[in-house]
């Protein structure tokens, strides 16, 4: 089995927080760059809502938003199933380098986290009596051998990498990010009783 990845938002603390400028901006717009629809784009306005620090990778509701040492390192090492739009940041706080929009045209059929009946559903006990229900990712049919990638179907927006990518992100020490293997990735579904009624 090849090993895939789950992109994730690094450690939050004391990093920017980003706020989209263009009023024209629908959420159709957002999920199309976060999924790389368009080959191009115009420059995408940014600010800064709070914070100072510039990490390598940065996220905001829809997409990472990567510096231009990311984007070289990506196209220098040949990794594939991304994409890189444009952005400016207006404002006070400005990067000291430029930032891009990372798009993902990289598909499988369709990332799902298996349901609270699924035998690939984990439980925790939270409290006495109590336990939590962690759905796992269950990836089906990656189309090629894209380096990025993400569901076909858009039910999902989990960003998937190969372990080359990971590799190569990790040696080159961005900060900004976390990855995980997607077999051992998890996501709370809900809590249940372990003491029956009556």
């Amino acid at each position: 089995m090849i090993n895939k990845f789950v992109m994730s938002m690094g450690p939050p603390a004391h990093v920017v927080e980003l706020r989209l400028l263009d009023a024209s901006s629908s959420a159709e717009t957002e999920w199309d760059l976060a999924f790389g629809v368009p080959e191009t784009t115009s420059i995408i306005r940014l600010e800064v809502s709070r914070g100072r620090k510039f990490t390598d990778v940065l996220w905001n509701g829809f997409y990472p938003i990567v510096s231009r040492s990311v984007v070289q390192c990506l196209q220098e090492n040949l990794l594939t199933g991304w994409r890189a739009y444009p952005t400016l940041f207006e404002g006070k706080i400005r990067p000291t380098e430029d930032y891009f929009v990372l798009g993902i045209y990289g598909r499988c059929d369709s990332i799902r986290v298996s349901d609270p009946g699924s035998p690939l559903t984990r439980s925790r006990l939270i409290r006495p009596g109590v336990i939590g229900l962690y759905g796992t990712l269950i990836i089906e049919n990656v189309n090629g051998q894209e380096d990025f990638f993400m569901s076909q179907d858009r039910t999902t927006a989990f960003r998937c990498v190969s372990e080359r990518a990971v590799r190569t992100i990790q040696d080159h020490k961005f900060r900004g990010c976390t990855f995980e293997r997607c077999e051992e990735f998890e996501v709370f579904l809900k809590t249940a009783s372990t003491t029956r009624p009556g």
